[in-house]
């Protein structure tokens, strides 16, 4: 993950890997990630007892490693594996949960436009993630936001942003130089990981 560092040296940088059992193997790709990032659990297609046991596995590793685990959407798995966080979604009805839990956890939000960051901008979430920049494997007939989108919403004013989806190697240096406070996304780190390991 050295290149990441490079590109980005701040120390408060945040770099953060969204889970996708399906598209890449998180626990090898969680076990290299840099101490004090962020690992946003996801995973909601499995029951509950099956995201416990995938949410202590990845627990265990990110507490040897030194790395926050966000938990996406369900405040019972949070707390009962003593996670670090909570995400939510705009797509959700996420007021009650956060006011639940907005003292006692890390948070964060993923937003899909400035309309609705400005409308939650009341909310002191830890980190905004914005998406997608770039055309993204995840979500392919989802229209982009663009990088002239993402500089005119954090050159307003607007703190802690991190923007997601589609970031590889080949476009992250546009996002150089910007008022973010991360980035996050899947490929990136298989990707790295891919390269790093000369996994063909």
């Amino acid at each position: 993950m050295n290149q990441l560092k490079e590109l980005f040296p701040d120390t408060n940088f945040y770099f953060c890997f969204f889970t996708d059992r399906k598209k890449a193997d998180i626990i090898q790709i969680i076990s290299n990630l840099p101490a004090h990032n962020i690992v946003i659990f996801r995973e909601y297609d499995l029951n509950y007892q099956e995201r416990l046991k995938l949410a202590k596995e990845i627990q265990k590793i990110c507490q040897k490693r030194n790395l926050k685990l966000i938990i996406g959407k369900n405040i019972n798995l949070a707390e009962e594996i003593s996670a670090n966080g909570l995400h939510f979604s705009d797509h959700d009805d996420f007021l009650d949960d956060y006011h639940k839990i907005k003292n006692k956890f890390f948070t964060s939000c993923s937003f899909h436009s400035k309309e609705l960051i400005l409308k939650y901008q009341d909310l002191n979430f830890d980190i905004k993630f914005l998406s997608p920049i770039f055309p993204t494997t995840s979500h392919k007939n989802q229209k982009t936001l663009g990088i002239e989108y993402l500089k005119d919403i954090t050159e307003k004013g607007n703190t802690r942003i991190c923007p997601l989806g589609g970031i590889n190697m080949q476009n992250i240096t546009q996002l150089q130089n910007l008022n973010i406070s991360g980035i996050a996304g899947i490929d990136l780190f298989k990707d790295i990981y891919i390269i790093r390991n000369n996994i063909s």
